[in-house]
């Protein structure tokens, strides 16, 4: 072999093929290696995996229930140059992948199915043709209705995964949800059952994001509040604007969102 000459990746030792799909943690390029090396087709990745049933009065199903963390993620996508005479198309993309090679597009505001794609939408996705690059994941927890296949456990308004390790490390990884009641848990990998972080006023959470490497939590006035490596709760250090505000009679809750590097705190209310 000529030594100057480019080795394909299917050609490389199989252990050094598992550690490289072992490092991925983009669902899409954890795809994009499976479909270019067959024998990891079925090796590389979990579309879920198994935690214990949610401890909290508003969830259901019941606690003897199977329940799965699942993930669905938005892409910005691109059609390759020359697919149309006006230029490139662009996209915003929900998928999930429901087994192993095969995903779904949803809808970018729930996590219901799509009936109906646009005219000019491509027919067929290549992954190894168009552009994608990763926006966002969204979490869910399911449940396993026997009848229906995994259905969203009822009850829980946010997920969050932290780190992001989709592929590889689950080891570290930790899972927090809100509940419709406002309450904070989590789970580390490995526990057998999840844990509840308590309000020190006995506020309810709002929403929870990833900001800097750290999970936070926003409550019910606006507080910002971190959670430590010790799964304790210490306020933000930096002031927010739009936090500690005064609860709206209308106010349809608080949220965090990161944007460009900083954090913000949106106050969401109707008004007739």
């Amino acid at each position: 072999m000529d030594p100057t000459e480019r080795r394909r990746s299917s050609d490389l030792p199989p252990d050094i093929l598992y550690m490289i799909g072992g490092r991925l943690d983009n669902p899409m390029d954890i795809l994009r290696f499976r479909t270019s090396i067959p024998p990891l087709r079925r090796n590389t990745s979990r579309v879920a995996f198994q935690v214990p049933c949610p401890t909290s009065e508003a969830v259901f199903p019941r606690p003897s229930a199977a329940v799965f963390l699942c993930w669905s993620t938005v892409y910005a996508l691109e059609t390759p140059e020359g697919a149309a005479a006006s230029g490139p198309a662009r996209w915003l993309l929900k998928l999930e992948e429901l087994e192993l090679g095969r995903v779904r597009i949803l809808n970018l505001f729930s996590q219901g199915r799509m009936a109906f794609l646009p005219r000019e939408f491509p027919k067929v996705l290549d992954f190894l043709q168009f552009r994608m690059v990763e926006i966002c994941r969204e979490y869910t927890l399911d449940y396993d209705s026997r009848t229906r296949g995994l259905v969203h456990v009822e009850g829980i308004r946010k997920v969050l995964m932290h780190p992001d390790c989709v592929g590889s490390d689950l080891d570290r990884c930790s899972v927090y949800f809100i509940d419709e009641y406002g309450q904070l848990a989590y789970w580390r990998y490995g526990d057998e059952n999840w844990s509840h972080l308590d309000h020190p006023e006995d506020f309810e959470f709002d929403d929870i994001a990833v900001y800097n490497g750290k999970v936070c939590a926003v409550d019910y006035f606006g507080l910002v509040w971190e959670i430590n490596e010790s799964f304790g709760l210490q306020p933000f250090p930096t002031s927010i604007y739009g936090s500690n505000s005064n609860h709206h009679p209308d106010d349809d809750g608080k949220y965090l969102v990161v944007s460009s590097g900083d954090l913000y705190v949106v106050d969401t209310y109707y008004r007739d």
